[in-house]
């Protein structure tokens, strides 16, 4: 009941706003990006139905729509059409049709999400708006979490809490898994503006150290191996990246080595801890993955056009495991091969939707690269340079964790990743109409100099 009270005044807060706000686009966008990570909604299909994201989604598809300038679909968003398409395809060879097609819909809201952000984060107080909704979002969750790392649960089911008294926290989020991916998508982006842009504003540089520190705290107390490792090496990549030019390198040294060593204390105080989760019962869960990739592999090969359907691969996996091929796994173990998840997104999208769904899948983050690589390379503006390098830092990560976990079908990892991947085409987008503003201005200025030279000469 408190989540649906929680619910009705979410919903009864966009649409006050969309009834007296001023700039309605830009406070649906607000509600949108705030609203995502709680998993709360009118559900009508296991896990899925009208959640809280939807109403100021559709508000902005439908403005967008009849608004003066045009809402268009861009070529970006291809792999996502075909992703969705290739999902309700895909139901027509599932066990259960109607879990294919309401994981489809899933998709089909992302690709709703990609196409309002490109369309209408159309100017950086636009952008701003995101990343600032964003990093609330992310410090809030934070909070949530040290406060259960220290003192247990907060009492916020009605937002999804599911924490349990135990030594791993999650945030409002269902799993530790999905906590931790959740931070690794926007921590990177926290540590690219603190340590490696000076704001004009101190106050926002001051904001940027918090939110590291809080989001850092955060991340390690989830105690989760596959986004610590898919962080530690994006980060390490994107480090090294920055040292290949003067304007890329770092700009508070001092604040940061000061933050280096507070960690490396934190990280010997609780070093036992963090080995701890790579030995004993803790590997045990490690050693099945491999089994599980196998498997998932079986599924692959025997449905590589359709997929076994959206939603259905808990339904059909047991038809594929061979126990004769795993020798070395107790009964047990066998037993979870038979209706656990592949631990990998890029396997486990490629089982339910066939070989070109999970080619879409990647195809959705090689996009995103090569938009981001183009952006780096015109850029003039420090600010949207270090956004960038930030976002796809966060992308890079989840990647590596992808390959560890099925996240993807959870509905806070869906939406954020569409959300990721359309601003990195959103600032390309951004960039373009900034240098064209500016030559406009220098034309002007031309001209008017011009003009200025032959009032002179006459």
């Amino acid at each position: 009941m408190s989540r649906l009270i929680f619910f009705a005044i979410a919903w009864a807060a966009v649409i006050a706003a969309l009834v007296i706000g001023k700039n309605k686009k830009r406070l649906m966008l607000s509600f949108l990006v705030l609203y995502f990570p709680f998993e709360i909604g009118i559900i009508f299909f296991i896990s899925h139905g009208f959640m809280l994201t939807d109403l100021p989604l559709f508000i902005l598809v439908f403005i967008g729509l009849f608004d003066k300038s045009r809402f268009r679909f861009v070529k970006e968003a291809v792999p996502i059409l075909i992703l969705v398409f290739a999902g309700l395809l895909s139901s027509t060879y599932a066990q259960n049709s109607n879990w294919a097609i309401s994981e489809a819909l899933r998709y089909a809201r992302g690709l709703l999400i990609f196409l309002v952000i490109v369309n209408e984060v159309k100017d950086p107080k636009d952008l701003r708006t995101v990343i600032n909704c964003l990093f609330i979002g992310l410090f809030f969750q934070s909070l949530v979490a040290i406060y259960q790392w220290r003192f247990g649960a907060v009492g916020l089911q009605f937002l999804g809490e599911r924490h349990y008294g135990g030594w791993r926290t999650r945030g409002t989020f269902g799993h530790e898994s999905i906590f931790g991916n959740y931070l690794i998508f926007l921590i990177p982006l926290i540590f690219r503006l603190f340590v490696y842009y000076r704001h004009p504003i101190k106050a926002h540089n001051i904001r940027h150290a918090v939110l590291l520190l809080c989001g850092a705290m955060a991340l390690f107390t989830s105690f989760t191996r596959g986004p610590w490792v898919g962080f530690t090496l994006s980060v390490t990549v994107m480090v090294f990246y920055s040292l290949h030019a003067k304007k890329l390198r770092p700009k508070f040294y001092v604040p940061f080595a000061i933050m280096l060593i507070g960690a490396s204390v934190f990280f010997v105080r609780y070093l036992p801890k963090i080995i701890g989760q790579f030995q004993g019962d803790r590997m045990e869960s490690a050693d099945i993955r491999m089994p599980l990739n196998r498997v998932a592999l079986r599924v692959i090969s025997a449905n590589p056009i359709f997929g076994v359907g959206l939603g259905n691969y808990k339904e059909t996996v047991k038809h594929y495991v061979v126990p004769e091929d795993e020798p070395d796994l107790e009964s047990h173990q066998i037993e979870q091969l038979r209706w656990d998840y592949v631990h990998n997104s890029f396997l486990l999208v490629t089982a339910e939707s066939g070989v070109i769904g999970g080619s879409m899948f990647v195809m959705i983050f090689l996009i995103a690269f090569i938009k981001g690589k183009k952006v780096l390379k015109e850029s003039k503006s420090e600010y949207l340079t270090n956004l960038t390098i930030g976002i796809l830092t966060g992308l890079g990560a989840v990647f590596f964790a992808f390959q560890l976990s099925p996240d993807i079908h959870i509905h806070q990892i869906n939406v954020l990743l569409f959300i990721m991947t359309s601003l990195i085409i959103a600032i390309g987008n951004i960039q373009v109409k900034l240098q064209r503003q500016h030559k406009m201005k220098a034309y002007r200025i031309h001209k008017e100099r011009v003009r200025y030279e032959n009032i002179r000469n006459i």
